[in-house]
């Protein structure tokens, strides 16, 4: 009886700490070489990423993973891979940071302050 109050009151926490980022989150993107406010719009299914990027270099299909509170997700625009790394801080806010690799570069991470949207 113990072990199972016990297996009941973990799942309930695992619910509770699973992040669902499904949505559309606006994201403000600072760099070296400029900044801007791309959409990406998510949608989870288990601890699966997938989804849309649409801002200022164009649009690109997103796949990336959800672990707790940690989500990644990537795209590739124009040969360049981009991922974005980060923290859920609330229900509608995400801190996170932003790498790039192009093909004669290494990744630059970048600082970014994220806020879902409703519609």
């Amino acid at each position: 009886m113990l072990r199972r109050a016990a297996l009941i009151a973990l799942i309930a926490a695992t619910a509770i700490v699973a992040a669902d980022v499904t949505g559309k989150w606006q994201f403000q993107v600072k760099s070296k070489i400029g900044n801007g406010t791309p959409t990406v719009t998510l949608n989870q299914s288990g601890d699966k990423l997938s989804g849309k990027y649409a801002g200022a270099i164009g649009q690109a299909d997103v796949t990336g993973t959800v672990n707790g509170s940690t989500v990644q997700f990537q795209f590739a625009i124009a040969g360049i891979n981009i991922v974005y790394k980060g923290e859920l801080q609330s229900e509608d806010n995400m801190k996170a940071r932003c790498s790039w690799v192009p093909s004669h570069r290494a990744p630059s991470p970048e600082p970014e302050r994220n806020k879902r949207h409703s519609e």
